[in-house]
C-alpha cells in the first residue's frame, strides 16, 4: 500500500501541471470562502496582545468612516514578544483570517498595551474586548497599526476574487506593521450628557452639553477621559482649516453623530441594523425623503447636528488672531440638535435629507479625529450592564427621544 501511495505521488510531481491548491483544506470550501495571512511586525517597547482587524474596504473604520470589523485575529503577547520586556523590536508573529468571503478588505491593528509603571500601581491591563461597544477600541498607550506601504502609507489593497476556475484566491504575506508612532495620545472620548434630552423639532434646534467622563471600572478603563481633544479639521493638509459647509467657520473634531435606534428598548442597536454590524439591513424602514419620494431601500437616520463653535475658536486661535491646527483639550462641549432629519444610507458623505424627523430614541456618538469613539447609550446602561458584568452607570442609559 505504501509502495502504491510512493507511486501516485510520484506520478503527480512529475506530471506537467501542479496538482490543484485551494484556499481551505476541503475544495468545496474554497468556493465560498479563502484566507488572508502574513506576519504582524511589532517596533515598540510596549507590550500586550495585538489583535488584527479585517474591514470592508467600502465600510472604514472611523474616522475615515463608521465600519464595524468584519473579522479579528489575536496574537498572544507571549507569541510575539516571549520574555522580552523591554526591547523595541522588531517582534514578529504570524496571523491569520479564515473563512474570508470574496469581497475586497484593508487590515488594521492594535497592540493592547500593558502598562503597571509601579508593582500594583496605576496597572492598565489590556481591556480590549471585540464584542461590546465600550470594550472594541483603543485607549491611551496603546499602539496602532495597518498593512500599509511603508513609504506613502497608503493601506494595502487586498481583494478575494474567483479564478477562471470559480475557486477563491488566497491573500499571503501581508504584513502588518505596528509602530510607537502610532501610539494613541489619550482615552475614548466617554462622556455624558446634561441637559434637556427631549428634542421636539417644531421648537427649533435643541442645545445639549456633553461633560467628559472619566469612567474606571474592572472592565472599562477610561480613566484619562476627563477632557475632549478639540482641532481644525484639515484633511488636506494645506495649513488652512477646512469649511466644508462654508458657512465661515472650520470643521471641527470631534464629530458627532446623532443615530436612530431600533424601536423595541432597551435594545442598543441602531435601526434597520439588527445584527450590530455596522452595515444597513437588506430589509427594513424606508422613510420618505424630502422630495416625498422612498429610495426603495432601508435607511440609517441621523438627526442634523454640530459641535457650537463659540468656545471653542478662541481657544483655537493664537494671539495675531490665526487658527491653531494642533489639538486643545475641553471638559465640555455644546452639540446644537437641527430639525432636520437625513438618511445616510448611501455614506457620511452623500447624505440625503428626509421629508420629517422620525420620532423614537437616539443615540448620540462623538468620533475623535484619532479614531476613537464613544456612544451613549451603552452596555453600561442600568439593566444591561449587570447581565455582562459591567458595572452599571445610570448616565449612559441617556438616550435622545424626538416625541
Amino acid at each position: 500500500m505504501r509502495a502504491l501511495t510512493t507511486s501516485i505521488l510520484l506520478a503527480l510531481l512529475a506530471g506537467c501541471d501542479p496538482p490543484p491548491v485551494h484556499a481551505t483544506a476541503d475544495p468545496r470550501l474554497s468556493e465560498l470562502d479563502s484566507r488572508v495571512e502574513g506576519t504582524v511586525v511589532v517596533q515598540s517597547q510596549a507590550r500586550g496582545n495585538v489583535v488584527v482587524f479585517l474591514f470592508d474596504r467600502d465600510h472604514p473604520p472611523p474616522p475615515s468612516g463608521t465600519g464595524h470589523p468584519v473579522s479579528f485575529s489575536f496574537v498572544a503577547r507571549s507569541t510575539l514578544f516571549g520574555t522580552d520586556t523591554s526591547g523595541g523590536g522588531p517582534f514578529t508573529a504570524p496571523y491569520a483570517f479564515s473563512q474570508v468571503p470574496a469581497g475586497n478588505y484593508f487590515i488594521h491593528a492594535l497592540l493592547d498595551h500593558d502598562e503597571c509603571p509601579a508593582a500594583g500601581a496605576g496597572c492598565r491591563t489590556p481591556d480590549f474586548n471585540p464584542y461590546f461597544r465600550v470594550t472594541q477600541e483603543p485607549n491611551q498607550g496603546d499602539v496602532g497599526g495597518a498593512a500599509a506601504d511603508a513609504v506613502t502609507q497608503t493601506l494595502t489593497p487586498i481583494s478575494i476574487s474567483k479564478d477562471a476556475r470559480g475557486a477563491l484566491n488566497f491573500a499571503s504575506d501581508v504584513t502588518v506593521s505596528i509602530s510607537d508612532a502610532l501610539t494613541i495620545p489619550t482615552d475614548r472620548p466617554a462622556f455624558h450628557m446634561e441637559g434637556v434630552t427631549t428634542f421636539k423639532p417644531a421648537g427649533g434646534p435643541l442645545v445639549i452639553k456633553l461633560v467628559a467622563d472619566a469612567i474606571h471600572q474592572a472592565h472599562v478603563d477610561e480613566r484619562h477621559a476627563n477632557a475632549f481633544l478639540v482641532r481644525y479639521v484639515d484633511a488636506n493638509g494645506d495649513g488652512v482649516p477646512d469649511d466644508t459647509d462654508g458657512d465661515g467657520v472650520g470643521d471641527l473634531w470631534p464629530k458627532v453623530f446623532v443615530r436612530k435606534l431600533a424601536d423595541n428598548p432597551p435594545t442598543l442597536n441602531d435601526e434597520n441594523d439588527a445584527n450590530n454590524d455596522g452595515v444597513v439591513d437588506a430589509t427594513g424602514i424606508d422613510y420618505l425623503h424630502a422630495d416625498g419620494t422612498k429610495d426603495g431601500h432601508p435607511d440609517a437616520v441621523v438627526l442634523g447636528a454640530r459641535i457650537v463653535p463659540t468656545a471653542i475658536i478662541p481657544l483655537l486661535t493664537d494671539a495675531l488672531g490665526k487658527p491653531k491646527l494642533g489639538p486643545v483639550p475641553v471638559a465640555e462641549l455644546d452639540v446644537a440638535l437641527l430639525p432636520a432629519a437625513l438618511d445616510i444610507s448611501g455614506g457620511v458623505a452623500s447624505p440625503q435629507r428626509l421629508q420629517s424627523v422620525p420620532p423614537g430614541r437616539y443615540a448620540i456618538t462623538l468620533v475623535s479625529f484619532t479614531g476613537q469613539t464613544w456612544r451613549v447609550p451603552n452596555e453600561l446602561a442600568p439593566g444591561i450592564a449587570e447581565g455582562l458584568d459591567f458595572e452599571a452607570v445610570n448616565s449612559q442609559s441617556v438616550v435622545i427621544t424626538v416625541p
